[in-house]
């Protein structure tokens, strides 16, 4: 298992991208926008997202 934190401005996007494992997204603060597989999620602070490899 490995926990990584990332931080974005606001407006900053990262490309998408594929997965050897599943992920978690917990948003501390803000929102969030995400598309997996096709659908879009739209997180707010304390929400989280579980993203199939």
């Amino acid at each position: 298992m490995s926990i990584t934190l990332f931080r974005y401005s606001k407006g900053e996007a990262i490309s998408s991208h594929d997965s050897t494992g599943d992920a978690m997204v917990l948003v501390l603060k803000g929102t969030g926008q995400f598309n997996v597989e096709g659908s879009e999620y739209i997180l707010s602070a304390v929400e989280t997202l579980i993203m199939p490899a």
